[in-house]
């Protein structure tokens, strides 16, 4: 499984664009997010009001793995395509929430165990007594209990992030308890060793580059520069590239137990998540990503392609009566020459009995 985790952001019908756009996303959304934190603890207000655009690339990165770890569950090894952006900004919400309630726990205990050892600090600068000291004790075994908390939630999360892929219900994705039995799955745990694998192995490759940048900035500094610029380019993507292929693997090893859980697993046709019986069209696919039939196709919303059809409801089509191709009738038969037919006279009665009557 390791190689396909692997090779899935490489394979797709636009798998260059599909990385250039994620990494493009992965940075922005890392800047954002800083920006974000820097706003809101020196100006709240101002933070607050830039929320909506700071963070939107996030949940456009966050809701782009929630359909990789679909395609996982599905067995489908292929990264699917940046379309149905406003699909991508909703998963990513629902993603983000789901996120930060699986690490609330960690925030409360994180919380309460500062306020230990602060307090423990303050009463030993003061005078060391029982209290300072039970303080500080206290404050040890908070620092346990938010580290076990912190790897409880980070083993968990992948799993709540599959049930909600699965199921499409964020209630589902919510619940604890079917997180946790989808945890306890032994397929579910080799997923996510695979997972963590990738994304604590995948950065040693910066190992060499930064080789060679310290090379090149003893022999030549404007070299090294340039250098340096093109490994922090190569971070970002190198940083998508690993968390697509991770969110695959988790997605492929909890796919045995999503079943389980109690709950129908509904198929995912593009970004929408519908029953497995559906009265709506088929849906047609470019080998990378599938969605309705009513939708172009993944490979004319990239560029990649161009409707030319008159049904209006598939990959190759445009809308019926567009003023560009306007539909023509395939039983008439097509004629080669521009000459019109020759014209009729319609005349009244009067008029043929009269004509009728003329001598020939």
């Amino acid at each position: 499984m390791l190689r396909a985790s692997l090779g899935v952001p490489f394979r797709g019908g636009d798998a260059i664009g599909t990385v250039l756009v994620g990494s493009a996303l992965s940075a922005i959304s890392i800047g954002g997010v800083a920006l974000w934190v820097v706003l809101v603890l020196l100006s709240p207000p101002l933070g607050l009001i830039l929320t909506p655009i700071l963070l939107l690339p996030t949940l456009v990165v966050r809701g782009y793995l929630l359909g990789v770890v679909t395609n996982g569950i599905a067995n489908r090894p292929n990264a699917p395509s940046f379309i149905q952006w406003g699909t991508l900004i909703r998963d990513g919400g629902r993603s983000v929430v789901l996120w930060a309630l699986y690490r609330l726990p960690v925030a409360i205990a994180a919380v309460f165990t500062a306020v230990a050892l602060g307090g423990g600090a303050a009463l030993a600068s003061v005078d060391q007594n029982a209290l300072s000291v039970l303080s500080t004790l206290v404050g040890m075994v908070g620092v346990l209990i938010v580290l076990s908390l912190w790897l409880l939630s980070l083993y968990l999360w992948p799993a709540a992030r599959a049930v909600l892929a699965a199921s499409g219900s964020f209630r589902r994705g919510a619940n604890p308890f079917r997180a946790g039995r989808l945890a306890l799955s032994g397929s579910y745990a080799g997923g996510w060793l695979l997972a963590m694998a990738i994304l604590i192995g995948g950065p040693l490759v910066l190992v060499p580059v930064a080789g060679v940048g310290v090379v090149l900035a003893v022999i030549e500094p404007i070299v090294a520069a340039v250098w340096i610029i093109a490994s922090l380019l190569f971070v970002f993507v190198l940083w998508f590239l690993l968390r697509t292929a991770a969110a695959w693997a988790t997605g492929r090893g909890a796919a045995p137990g999503v079943g389980t859980l109690g709950a129908p697993v509904a198929v995912a046709v593009g970004r929408e998540r519908r029953p497995v019986v559906s009265d709506e069209p088929p849906a047609i696919t470019d080998g990378a990503t599938t969605v309705p039939t009513h939708e172009p196709s993944p490979a004319v919303q990239v560029g990649r392609g161009v409707d030319v059809s008159t049904t209006g409801d598939d990959t190759r089509g445009v809308p019926t009566g567009s003023p560009l191709y306007p539909p023509l009738s395939l039983d008439t038969e097509q004629r080669d020459d521009t000459s019109s037919p020759p014209a009729t006279t319609t005349r009244t009665e009067p008029e043929r009995e009269r004509f009728t009557d003329e001598p020939s």
